[in-house]
């Protein structure tokens, strides 16, 4: 929970907010820019590498950026590098324990990882994503009352 307050703390004191995901883990990010819209406040949502890149690159101290990934991999090391020489806060939401760029990110969250833990073919790890979701909301709106 330090965790979620910590990020919340970042929500609420960041200028301009940016949210990463590909693929499905896109959908969580999508789903967490609109939930945030709904509580007053305003972010974007991003899947493109081009589009990414481009905010990591206009994005500093001010700002948050947020990655959602699940196996820590793809294109967000570089992103994590330039977000990080700007001094911009990131905030990596994952469920792997093995991200090459941790050390860069102001903190990295580590859910756990259904589809891992059970035989079952067809458990999806976004529903994990959109609990913290949840959970991430009702600390910010506890936080503002």
């Amino acid at each position: 929970m330090d965790q979620v307050r910590k990020t919340a703390h970042l929500i609420q004191n960041s200028k301009r907010i940016k949210i990463a995901g590909s693929n499905r883990s896109f959908q969580s990010a999508r789903q967490l820019k609109q939930r945030l819209g709904r509580i007053g406040y305003d972010s974007e949502a991003l899947q493109d590498t081009v589009d990414i890149s481009d905010a990591a690159d206009m994005y500093g101290p001010k700002d948050l950026f947020i990655i959602f990934t699940i196996s820590g991999k793809g294109h967000y090391e570089s992103v994590v590098h330039t977000l990080h020489e700007r001094g911009c806060p990131i905030v990596c939401i994952t469920m792997s324990q093995i991200l090459p760029y941790r050390n860069l990110c102001t903190d990295s969250i580590i859910l756990p990882r259904i589809d891992k833990d059970s035989s079952i073919s067809f458990l999806d790890n976004q529903v994990i994503f959109f609990v913290f979701i949840e959970i991430l909301l009702k600390v910010l709106v506890s936080d503002n009352n």
